[in-house]
């Protein structure tokens, strides 16, 4: 009998230290550079802009190594802009920053027989067939390539012709 009432007390007390704990997690949310948000700034930065230009933009200058310049943001986030006769903007994030719940690849099918069929796609078309709006992840004067990223991490990217609109060519993993 007294081994049972022992016992009892001994998990009474454990249940009532694990249960009663009430420490809190502290999630220290990073701090984020610039005046504007990564997917903000790719659309705020025109493809002629000058160095300038793009760090007025930001809102702060941005390192240089060799003829890229790259302005970070935070720790997994930044900008690339690459100056040549061809200008390349990039923006490096996380998928999880871009990740959309509502982001749906269940109509892929019919965007690939499009694309193989020669149907004129625009990103448009694609922001409906994939339920969300894809994130602007890089541009130069010939292209664009957007991204969207579902909740189980699924993702695709498009390549949009900047001259007529049209999409040439998808890839991802879904």
């Amino acid at each position: 009998m007294k081994k049972v009432v022992s016992v009892f007390l001994f998990l009474s007390i454990v249940l009532l230290l694990t249960g009663c704990s009430n420490t809190k997690k502290e999630t220290k949310k990073e701090e984020v550079k610039g005046k504007c948000k990564i997917t903000e700034c790719i659309n705020l930065i025109g493809i002629k802009d000058e160095l300038e230009k793009v760090n007025e933009v930001i809102g702060f200058e941005g390192t240089k190594k060799d003829n890229t310049y790259t302005w970070k943001l935070s720790s997994n986030q930044k900008i690339e802009v690459v100056f040549n006769n061809t200008n390349t903007i990039k923006i490096k994030v996380l998928d999880e920053t871009i990740k959309k719940n509502k982001t749906s690849f269940k109509k892929y099918d019919s965007i690939e027989k499009k694309l193989k069929d020669g149907e004129k796609i625009t990103i448009d078309d694609l922001n409906k067939t994939f339920k969300t709006k894809g994130v602007l992840i890089e541009k130069t004067s010939t292209e664009e390539i957007y991204k969207w990223v579902d909740k189980e991490d699924s993702y695709l990217e498009a390549y949009i012709n900047a001259t007529n609109g049209k999409c040439y060519r998808i890839k991802g993993l879904i």
